[in-house]
């Protein structure tokens, strides 16, 4: 009778563990695909956020006089307006990065 009681625990113990690893796998899994879904969306909403911006800021630059444009030009505000908007974006993903790394961090150590 406890012949059998060896080889039957070995199989249940690997359907069990196997099962758990493949459960948590795809748990993983399914919260990375999640959370590049979030970021997808977040980066598309960003992403015309900022168009919507520059293209204000541009619009309301056009206002200006020849004179002033051309001067502006030389100085290279157009440079810089591009600059200002690539900072702030940098800092947006910096910021989303580390929120991310966090709630990744604290769901897997939670369990």
């Amino acid at each position: 009778m406890f012949m059998f009681a060896g080889p039957l625990l070995a199989t249940l113990s690997r359907f069990l563990i196997g099962g758990l690893v493949v459960g948590g796998i795809q748990a993983i899994v399914g919260r990375i695909l999640i959370a590049l879904g979030v970021s997808f969306v977040t980066y598309t909403g960003v992403s015309i956020a900022f168009d919507s911006a520059k293209s204000y800021v541009y619009q309301q630059l056009s206002g200006l006089p020849a004179e002033m444009l051309a001067l502006a030009g030389l100085a290279g505000l157009g440079k810089a307006i591009g600059i200002i908007f690539a900072a702030f974006a940098a800092r947006l993903a910096l910021n989303g990065v580390n929120k991310a790394g966090n709630l990744i961090q604290a769901r897997l150590t939670k369990g």
